[in-house]
């Protein structure tokens, strides 16, 4: 039951977060969620690349 509880409570924060009005912190935030694995995946492929 906690993996559960655990989706419905990312789920709430994620839907609270997107009704949100738009602010700078909100837009600075996403933009790091979104650029943050983008750079670990090109880290990954560049050592696998060697």
């Amino acid at each position: 039951m906690s993996i559960a509880s655990t989706v419905c409570g990312l789920w709430n924060n994620f839907m609270g977060w997107a009704n949100s009005p738009l602010e700078w912190e909100r837009l600075l935030a996403g933009a790091g969620v979104l650029i943050v694995p983008v750079i670990v995946l090109m880290l990954i492929f560049a050592i696998a690349d060697g």
